[in-house]
């Protein structure tokens, strides 16, 4: 050992046998029945702060990875996650200051085991990318997550796209929901994410006539609220626009069950509730014991969602039976033909509502508040509107015609989610896809590893261990040649840029990677380019503060902006 291992010894033997004397002290003082109780305590907390001083020095367990300093018995790393909403940044800071060459790090999450949970962080874009290409086999999904998953959703197991593990379960719910979002069905949603694009646009122009009294839109609400419609058009077949005078979902099909007119905040606060127990597990425990009320009435909203959805799965299969067919993701996962339970198909479904509505939504609303800080680029995405005939085409809406024709209709799908300097709106996308690399939903991903262990970068690593990607960090990266990766610069997602980002590896990581990546990418990147060239063909937009500050990001179940109010005036010429 070297004389730094000492140091370390002697420490932790002398603060446990410190901690000890202390509270022996306390002890002589408590009388009857507390005093086996504070005894048992003091005893536990001292051989614990012994035995990590130990099992530092002793452990063999990929010991060249550096921990983060600072763990206490049980707690862990106390000091990182005691801010919640701060908890991303505060690992990724932590990984830059004590990586090692390789670019892995540990810290300590808090559990029942005296060390506490150890957590791999790994910032090597070469390990990160052969992690994602061998899940779900070698790497799995964070059964931490699962668990909450399953707890949320009332389910004591499931075999959705997002939660299931091992490559056979997985990849059958990968062939069933995946075609939904092919480049073929993916185009059928075009004229949906116009319409809903013009009724946010006519929402933002009556803004806009108070524009001088101060009135704000709330734009990640209403991002909310277009992502829904979109996305209640793909998973449920029904037209449906939350952002329109008559927003009433509605199902006109005979027999069909009423849809629920809460259904979007009642998934929101669902979701908002597996987002809390994830960052802190310990609130499945804490929930039912002191926040019940607040548990229950988001149980209630949850079952009340399910029993919907059940009824309607019912109705899905009727019309199967006598013939009918329906193009929705719920339509197809109802159909008997893939053998899924009810469970399994509410689990897909909810799976998919949830990441639909919200990622999309995240992204769209940090696009708004860069372009709120920057004229010249609101004048580049107007001009490009313009070109693309979104202008004409939304001047013509909102006087009421609905007969002219889509723009860029000659335009293939699959050029439109490209950075060809063909795509009609490669501006708005290069806006939507940079705003992801500053901020994705998912800054940095966990995985399990299987049930075989796993050797990564000259590492050991045993099943079970929890491991977290730090995907930010490689997109943000100058060494992996991303230049200026700091500044907010859209045109590098535009083929015909110097600075474009060409490896493909990179240009996709805000949607994850390898075989478990997003599914629903390109309905995201086609809805985010339709509605901010529509934004922009005829308004502009103005941030609240008067300042050049972006909003604070927390996170949530995913990474958001605090807020993303802003201001809007009708688009001058």
């Amino acid at each position: 050992m070297s004389p730094w291992d000492y140091v370390k010894l002697v420490a932790g033997v002398g603060g446990g046998a410190y901690i000890l004397q202390w509270w022996i002290s306390v002890v002589d003082r408590v009388d009857g029945f507390w005093t086996p109780f504070v005894l048992t305590i003091t005893l536990t907390i001292a051989a614990a702060t012994v035995v990590m001083g130990i099992a530092s020095l002793v452990s063999k367990d990929n010991d060249d990875i550096p921990s983060v300093p600072g763990a206490l018995p049980f707690l862990g790393n106390v000091g990182i996650y005691r801010d919640v909403e701060r908890f991303t940044s505060n690992v990724e800071a932590a990984v830059k200051r004590y990586e090692n060459d390789k670019g892995f790090t540990s810290l300590r999450l808090p559990s029942l085991n005296p060390f506490g949970q150890r957590v791999i962080l790994v910032n090597n874009k070469d390990a990160i990318q052969q992690m994602l290409t061998r899940r779900p086999t070698t790497f799995e999904r964070p059964q931490l997550l699962v668990d909450v998953m399953h707890g949320m959703l009332g389910f004591s197991k499931d075999l959705s796209v997002f939660t299931s593990g091992g490559f056979a379960d997985w990849g059958r719910a990968r062939r069933i929901t995946s075609p939904s979002f092919n480049h073929t069905n993916v185009a059928t949603m075009k004229p949906q994410c116009f319409e809903v694009a013009a009724s946010l646009v006519q929402r933002w122009l009556e803004a806009a006539k108070h524009y001088a009294t101060g009135d704000v839109v709330d734009a990640l609400e209403d991002f909310n609220l277009f992502t829904f419609s979109v996305v209640a058009q793909v998973g449920f077949g029904l037209p449906f626009d939350a952002l329109s005078s008559d927003s009433t979902l509605q199902d006109t099909r005979e027999g069909a069950p009423k849809p629920l007119s809460t259904l979007l905040p009642d998934l929101k606060e669902t979701t908002k509730h597996q987002g809390d127990w994830t960052l802190n597990p310990l609130l499945q425990v804490l929930d039912p014991l002191f926040s019940k009320t607040k548990l229950n009435e988001t149980l209630i909203k949850r079952d009340r969602v399910r029993d919907y959805l059940d009824e309607l799965i019912e109705f899905e299969k009727k019309q199967l039976e006598e013939g009918g067919h329906s193009k929705s993701l719920l339509s197809k996962l109802s159909d008997p033909a893939t053998k899924l339970t009810a469970e399994e198909v509410i689990s897909n479904f909810t799976t998919y509502f949830f990441a639909g509505v919200d990622t999309t939504a995240v992204g769209l609303s940090w696009s708004i508040c860069y372009a709120a800080l920057d004229r010249s680029l609101q004048r580049k995405l107007a001009e490009e509107a313009d070109a693309a005939g979104v202008t004409a085409w939304i001047r013509a809406r909102l006087l009421g015609s609905k007969q002219q024709d889509l723009p860029f209709s000659d335009v293939g799908i699959a050029t439109l989610l490209s950075n060809s300097s063909k795509n009609s709106l490669k501006l708005a996308r290069g806006v939507f896809l940079e705003a992801l690399r500053l901020h994705p939903p998912a800054s940095q991903l966990g995985a399990d590893v299987g049930a075989d262990g796993a050797e990564l970068m000259g590492y050991r690593f045993e099943p079970g261990t929890l491991m977290f990607q730090m995907l930010r960090n490689q997109m943000c990266s100058e060494r992996n040649n991303v230049k200026d990766p700091a500044s907010f610069s859209p045109e590098r997602w535009c083929e015909d840029s110097p600075d474009k980002i060409d490896d493909a590896f990179l240009s996709a990581l805000m949607f994850g990677g390898g075989p478990r990546i997003c599914p629903g990418r390109h309905l995201s990147v086609l809805e985010a380019s339709i509605v901010l060239s529509c934004i922009f063909s005829h308004l502009e937009v103005h941030n609240v503060s008067g300042g050049a500050a972006l909003p604070a990001e927390v996170t949530r179940f995913t990474m958001q902006p605090e807020m993303a109010l802003v201001r809007v005036s009708r688009r001058i010429n």
